[in-house]
C-alpha cells in the first residue's frame, strides 16, 4: 500500500495523471441542528402596534395633511389670480388709452409734448407689463406645486379654472408689451423726426438759400447719421410702424446728401456738378413733400388694419380672463 503523501500546506497528495488537492476533514467537526427560538407574544403585540401606528400615520397624512396642503395652496393660487387680474387689467386699460391717442394722426404729427408724456407713458406701460407677467408666473407656479401634490386621486378643482384665468392674462400681457414697446419706438422716432425736420426747414434750407456752404455742408452732416438711424429703426417689425413714414424718412435721408454734396461742389468751384446736383436737389424736395402727404394720407388705413386687430385681441382677452 503506497504512503500517503501531504502537500507543502497539509493537503492530501493524490497521484495520477492530474494532480488533484482534497482537503482533509478536520475531525471533530459536526453538523448541529439549532431550533428556531420562540417569538414572544410581546414582541408580536409590539409589531402589531407599531404597524397600526404606522397605518394611522400614514391615514391621517392621506386624509388631514395633504387636503390642508391643497387647500392652502389654492388660497394662495386665488391671492395671486386676483393680483394677475388686478395688475393686468391696468397695464391692458394704459396701452389702450396710449394708442388712443396715437391713432388718429399717427406718433410724427402729434406735438413735442404730447411726443414726451406719450414716451414716459409707454416707458411706464413697458415695466408695468413686467410686473403684471411676475404675478402671472407666480400664480402658475403655486398651480403647479398643487398639481404635483402626490397621492392625489385627481387634481385640485381650483388648478383648472385659475390655470384657464391666467392663460388670458398672460396673452393680454403679451399683447400690451408688443403695444407698449411699438409705442416707445413710435413716439421716438417721433422725437427725432420732428428735430430732423426743423433742422431741414430752420436751418438746412435757408443756408442753401443764402448760399452759406460751410453751414449747409455742416448741418447735412450733422443730420447724416440720425436720419439713417431712423430708417432703420423706422422698418423695424416691432415699431408697427407704416412703411410710408419709412419712404419719407428715406427721402429727407436722400435730400440731406444731396444738400451736403451740392454745397460741396459750390464750394470747390464745380458749377458743372453744382447744377445737376441742384436739379436732383429739387426733384427730391418734391419727393420729401409727396412721401409726407402720403404719409399723412395712410395713417388711417394703417392703425385699422395693424394696430386695431392687436388692441381688439386685448380687450377680448382681458374681458375673458375676467369673466372665467
Amino acid at each position: 500500500m503506497p504512503q500517503r503523501r501531504l502537500g507543502p500546506d497539509g493537503k492530501r497528495w493524490l497521484p495520477g495523471s492530474v494532480n488533484t488537492l482534497v482537503a482533509e476533514r478536520r475531525p471533530g467537526q459536526k453538523l448541529v441542528y439549532r431550533r428556531p427560538r420562540k417569538v414572544s407574544w410581546g414582541t408580536r403585540i409590539a409589531a402589531v402596534l407599531m404597524l397600526s401606528l404606522a397605518g394611522v400615520g400614514f391615514g391621517g397624512f392621506l386624509l388631514v395633511i395633504l387636503p390642508k396642503q391643497s387647500a392652502d395652496l389654492g388660497t394662495t393660487a386665488a391671492t395671486q389670480v386676483v393680483a394677475a387680474e388686478q395688475s393686468t387689467g391696468q397695464v391692458g386699460r394704459s396701452v389702450t388709452t396710449l394708442w388712443g391717442g396715437i391713432t388718429p394722426t399717427g406718433s410724427v404729427l402729434l406735438s413735442p409734448d404730447k411726443v414726451t408724456t406719450g414716451l414716459a407713458a409707454a416707458q411706464a406701460a413697458e415695466k408695468a407689463a413686467d410686473a403684471a407677467n411676475t404675478d402671472i408666473q407666480a400664480g402658475l407656479a403655486v398651480l403647479l406645486q398643487a398639481d404635483g401634490i402626490p397621492f392625489q386621486l385627481s387634481p385640485p378643482a381650483y388648478i383648472a379654472p385659475d390655470r384657464a384665468t391666467l392663460g388670458h392674462l398672460d396673452k393680454v400681457v403679451q399683447s400690451s408689451r408688443r403695444l407698449a414697446y411699438a409705442a416707445s419706438l413710435q413716439f421716438a422716432i417721433a422725437q427725432h423726426a420732428q428735430q430732423d425736420q426743423a433742422s431741414v426747414a430752420g436751418t438746412l434750407k435757408p443756408a442753401l438759400a443764402a448760399r452759406n456752404w460751410v453751414l449747409v455742408a455742416r448741418t447735412a452732416a450733422t443730420l447724416k447719421d440720425d436720419l439713417k438711424a431712423q430708417v432703420d429703426l423706422a422698418a423695424t417689425p416691432e415699431a408697427l410702424m407704416d412703411p410710408a413714414w419709412g419712404k419719407w424718412f428715406d427721402a429727407l435721408a436722400s435730400y440731406d446728401y444731396t444738400a451736403q454734396q451740392y454745397a460741396l461742389a459750390e464750394s470747390s468751384g464745380q458749377s458743372s456738378a453744382a447744377q445737376g446736383l441742384r436739379r436732383t436737389l429739387d426733384q427730391q424736395d418734391a419727393q420729401v413733400a409727396a412721401g409726407w402727404s402720403a404719409a399723412v394720407a395712410g395713417n388711417a388705413a394703417w392703425q385699422h388694419s395693424t394696430i386695431q386687430p392687436i388692441l381688439d385681441s386685448l380687450a377680448k382677452e382681458l374681458a375673458a380672463g375676467h369673466a372665467a
